[in-house]
């Protein structure tokens, strides 16, 4: 029998399996359908932990609880069986957050899109004040904190919260919740929109008691229905009103309302003056002076893979949105710079999530010259626009950039922006986005005998 059992060995319970050893100190089992290093293996037999790898075997079950990474689906055989003989599964942050000090302050930011920039945008406001942390789906264990011993009551942790993460999570820990929005995503492991939007809206479940005197925060958005404290949204009503003319946000407190301009915010598209409002709000709520909060709206950057504009040749620029792996946040990227002036060059394709794309379709026809399609999904989105703009397909992205980059000219925009996850040809989207900009950096420079960002 072991105390604990780690289905999955990704990032999230890597970092919680280290954590059981030094807190606790049981009888640990690791399955995984991955391969194990060599080191890691090695590491597993000096601190007496059993594993298996490329099954996960009713050894599963000799267990007291089962920490499960969040990418494998509930109705995994093995969890199917955990759930019969009631063994408890969790997410690594259940295993975790009660180890966090009494006082910090937890925020945590769901959404379909746009996440990891409004992760990054409120923990860099906050930070003006205090320590502050991100972790979560963005790639850093929630454990770390704790083993690393980078905790104090006076700290902050802004959590990127995936559906999947969400689902096995039952323990509040959040001082402050915010659901962005929802479109569809994530089918195939939630089998239906509808457990989708339950599995998303589980963040306010997931709110502790306000302390130290913060509100609670969430959208109005998708919780009819629920109590809601605060809101963000481009009507004269909502909490945090978003306004185009002049290009700003104006919270209402029961002192009257209190503006803060984006003029100084460099982050492109409405799309992202939305993720400025929730971060605003966020650290509004916080206690962040006004003053403060104008400051880190206008010396904040914006997150790497996202609407990067990382190189500009010969009056051309590239743009790396590797982070777009869904529909409606290539959408959001058309719109963004389908009214740049030049000619909008898409690069697109991924792996499908079964969305549909008649919309997509409309906006790639109304704002690109020309799409180069590359991906598992190619076949599904060509016949939707080849009629009505320049379609070229490829069997590889080395082809495809290099055939964007020979077709632009001076004014045009080369946009990166997939559209679907990079799991068809890459293992991550960082990976997706550091290839692109490296082909696009070989490709010039074999063209040229210099170019400057």
């Amino acid at each position: 029998m072991y105390d604990i059992c780690f289905l999955g060995y990704g990032v999230s319970n890597q970092g919680a399996l280290r954590l059981f050893l030094k807190e606790y100190g049981g009888k640990a089992f690791v399955s995984t359908l991955s391969r194990l290093t060599p080191s890691e293996r090695q590491r597993f037999e000096a601190e007496s932990v059993d594993w298996e790898e490329g099954q996960n075997s009713d050894r599963c079950l000799l267990c007291q609880r089962i920490v499960v990474s969040p990418g494998i689906p509930p109705k995994t055989p093995i969890l199917t069986a955990a759930y019969e003989k009631g063994i408890p599964v969790c997410s690594d942050i259940d295993f975790i957050s009660p180890l966090y000090p009494p006082g910090i302050l937890t925020v945590g930011i769901t959404g379909t899109n746009g996440k990891t920039t409004t992760v990054e945008l409120t923990a860099h406001l906050l930070s003006s004040v205090m320590r502050s942390t991100t972790v979560g789906n963005i790639g850093f264990s929630p454990a770390d904190l704790i083993l690393e011993e980078r905790l104090s009551e006076t700290d902050a942790v802004v959590f990127e919260l995936s559906s999947f993460q969400l689902y096995y999570t039952h323990i509040p820990f959040l001082n402050i919740a915010a659901l962005l929005n929802i479109t569809t995503d994530h089918l195939s492991w939630h089998t239906t929109f509808e457990a989708y939007v339950e599995a998303k809206r589980k963040v306010f479940a997931l709110k502790k008691s306000p302390d130290r005197n913060r509100r609670n925060l969430s959208s109005l958005r998708l919780t009819a229905g629920a109590p809601v404290d605060f809101s963000v949204g481009y009507e004269p009503n909502d909490s945090c009103q978003i306004t185009e003319h002049p290009r700003a946000l104006k919270i209402h407190t029961d002192q009257g309302p209190i503006s803060l301009s984006l003029e100084g915010y460099t982050l492109k598209g409405g799309h992202n003056d939305r993720n400025a409002a929730f971060a605003a709000s966020i650290a509004y709520l916080s206690g962040v002076s006004l003053e403060r909060i104008q400051n880190g709206l206008s010396t904040y950057k914006g997150a790497e893979h996202r609407l990067e504009e990382f190189l500009v040749h010969r009056g051309v620029t590239y743009v790396n949105d590797s982070k777009s792996t869904n529909a409606d946040s290539l959408i959001q990227a058309i719109k963004t710079y389908r009214g740049e002036g030049g000619r909008l060059l898409l690069l697109m394709g991924g792996r499908g999530k079964g969305e549909d794309y008649t919309s997509l379709a409309s906006e790639i026809r109304k704002g690109c010259h020309h799409v180069f399609l590359c991906g598992e999904n190619a076949p599904l989105i060509a016949p939707l626009i080849e009629n009505h703009l320049p379609v070229s397909r490829y069997s590889n992205w080395t082809e495809a950039i290099a055939q964007a980059i020979a077709q632009a000219r001076e004014g045009d925009t080369v946009l990166f922006s997939p559209g679907g996850s990079s799991f068809d040809f890459f293992n991550n989207y960082i990976e997706r986005g550091l290839y692109f900009k490296k082909a696009c950096r070989e490709n010039l420079s074999r063209l040229s005998t210099g170019f400057g960002e």
